[in-house]
């Protein structure tokens, strides 16, 4: 799931405009009345294009910051992989490194060891 934000932002325009003559609006009057909604449609319009163009750019930058998010992904999983090869390879060095170091210390002490005689000649004084 994921969660999504909106917001929305509501702007009075009129807003020295007295609503108390609400009553007047239905009037048996058509012509003030058709005038009166005419007026309002295209208000209306006006507010649903300019929203209609807010919401494109907000998709716009939303595009954008999503491609952006994928590129910042692609790049951390790629770190990701790098860094966990490089540590696999180091602890197979470290481990390798560990056993030669128990098979040279023990074939010092061994006498039956096939690396002591040349610990022998090595240190011959």
């Amino acid at each position: 799931l994921s969660s999504k934000v909106v917001y929305f932002e509501i702007l009075n325009v009129n807003e020295d405009e007295e609503y108390d003559d609400l009553a007047g609006i239905f009037d048996d009057d058509d012509d003030i009345a058709a005038e009166y909604y005419d007026v309002q449609v295209s208000d209306i319009e006006l507010q649903l294009k300019k929203i209609k163009d807010d919401i494109s750019k907000a998709r716009h930058l939303q595009d954008l910051i999503r491609v952006t998010d994928l590129k910042d992904r692609s790049i951390a999983e790629h770190n990701f992989e790098r860094v966990n090869f490089m540590s696999s390879f180091y602890v197979i060095i470290l481990i390798i490194a560990g056993v030669s170091q128990v098979l040279l210390l023990r074939s010092l002490f061994d006498e039956k060891s096939k690396i002591n005689p040349l610990w022998k000649k090595a240190f011959k004084d």
